[in-house]
């Protein structure tokens, strides 16, 4: 269980990373296309970070719940 909240976490530090990545080449003019593309993509990847993590609390939760 504690693997699946870490793969959440994991994919929602890649997320702000991309998203930080992509807003700073915004900030310095970059004009093209890909930092907007890769914007929306970090967005996508920080929604399935955010279900990967809640899913991973319900399963605690669930365990815990079994188990008392």
């Amino acid at each position: 269980m504690n693997s699946v909240m870490n793969s959440g976490m994991n994919l929602q530090y890649t997320a702000q990373n991309r998203a930080n990545d992509a807003a700073q080449r915004i900030a310095n003019g970059d004009v093209n296309a890909e930092p907007l593309v890769q914007l929306q993509v970090a967005k996508n990847e920080s929604g399935a970070a955010a279900k990967v993590i809640k899913t991973a609390d319900e399963m605690l939760g669930t365990v815990i719940d079994t188990t008392a």
